[in-house]
């Protein structure tokens, strides 16, 4: 079947149905989605191809060591087309841009990601869809020194000292709901 032979409903279905297969890691598609995902790849390669490069960028991070990673990339880097593939070769730019940045990831003691701060971030944005008429800061400053939201856990682990983790989320959420970040 075509595109042509569907109807707008069924083509942005399966667009976005072959969209969220793409974006799961593998290890976490159903035993359906691999089968569904290898029927996309063979009907489609320049996406099967597409795809393969996303996952063998995603195994950088996999890697145990700050060297190893560095070497990943630079054989991920070389193994792009020539031709081709622009989105992987702004990605390629991106990372030169903050290559220090990037691979001091593997220099902390700990696994250390950006989620909290995005959780944090979502959560400030929604604040602030919400129309209340506070300004970004605002509400980014409401979110951050929330006295209720920061008595929530002491933010010390064994070992390491004591470490500022910002407020506690689900406690702003609540506020966020409750009108309380007013």
């Amino acid at each position: 079947m075509t595109q042509a032979q569907l109807s707008k409903e069924d083509r942005i279905y399966v667009k976005k149905s072959i969209r969220w297969l793409t974006l799961k890691r593998p290890g976490n598609l159903t035993p359906a989605e691999q089968k569904a995902l290898e029927v996309v790849k063979q009907a489609i390669p320049a996406l099967a191809m597409a795809y393969d490069f996303k996952e063998a960028f995603f195994c950088i991070y996999d890697e145990p060591d700050k060297q190893s990673a560095q070497n990943a990339f630079e054989a991920w880097k070389n193994s792009l087309p020539p031709y081709g593939m622009e989105p992987f070769k702004k990605l390629v730019k991106t990372v030169h841009n903050h290559y220090d940045d990037i691979f001091a990831y593997w220099d902390a003691p700990f696994s250390l990601t950006n989620g909290y701060t995005e959780g944090l971030n979502g959560l400030i944005k929604m604040s602030n869809r919400l129309g209340r008429g506070y300004s970004y800061e605002i509400i980014r400053a409401k979110t951050l020194y929330s006295k209720e939201a920061r008595k929530v856990g002491s933010g010390i682990r064994a070992g390491r000292g004591k470490v500022e983790y910002g407020p506690h989320i689900p406690t702003l959420l609540k506020q966020a709901e409750g009108g309380e970040l007013d």
